[in-house]
């Protein structure tokens, strides 16, 4: 991934709610892309709440995920059920990279939904 932007703003109400806090309280914005095999695949915002994740405007700069480094570091499993994603491919590639992923999953959910049932009977 290559960092674009960091930067500590004041959380619109928008952010704020999606955060669970308080208005105008300071987030960590980050702006990046991800790259597969060094071409753009997906850009990305985020906004971190700096209370809870002590030192993360410091850490941001090295990392490669960031869901490695809330696991590693702050013990915590990444957030995703508030996500806002507007996914816009680069390239014919990535886009095509994208579905392949995107159907593998859509298959992985079904198949562990499909092991729930079986275990409730």
């Amino acid at each position: 991934m290559k960092l674009l932007d960091k930067k500590i703003i004041k959380a619109d109400e928008f952010i704020a709610q999606k955060l669970s806090i308080k208005e105008a309280q300071e987030v960590l914005y980050v702006k990046n892309i991800r790259l597969v095999d060094d071409v753009p695949f997906l850009f990305a915002e985020y906004y971190m709440n700096i209370l809870v994740l002590d030192d993360i405007e410091n850490m941001i700069d090295d990392a490669t995920s960031f869901s490695t480094l809330y696991k590693e570091k702050y013990n915590l499993d990444p957030i995703r059920d508030s996500s806002e994603i507007d996914i816009t491919s680069t390239n014919y590639s990535s886009k095509n990279f994208l579905m392949y992923k995107m159907i593998y999953l859509l298959l992985k959910y079904q198949q562990k939904q499909q092991i729930l049932k079986q275990t409730k009977l």
